[in-house]
């Protein structure tokens, strides 16, 4: 595959790309670490070592626990892409 930017847009590119995927790796780890302790906690209530639940109490918190696997794999598969992009973009330089 030809480059049909010039050497210097090029390298600005991937520098562009580097610098989102420094800003999106810092932004995960950060949304990663708080949904680490809330669906830690979600657990925790879920296994009722504080104490039973009632069903409706058990169906909310499998809510979050549903929506915090969402976020995470969300995430995950942001950054995969973004790495891509970026590998992608390095190879055409």
């Amino acid at each position: 595959m030809q480059n049909l930017l010039p050497v210097n847009e090029s390298r600005r590119l991937v520098e562009l790309c580097l610098q989102m995927e420094q800003f999106t790796s810092k932004l995960a780890h950060d949304l990663l670490g708080a949904l680490q302790v809330i669906t830690g906690y979600a657990d925790l209530l879920a296994g009722e070592t504080k104490g039973l639940l009632e069903p409706e109490q058990l169906e909310c918190l499998n809510f979050i626990q549903v929506g915090a696997r969402g976020v995470r794999d969300t995430i995950e598969h942001g950054q995969a892409q973004l790495l891509e992009l970026i590998q992608s973009q390095s190879k055409l330089q």
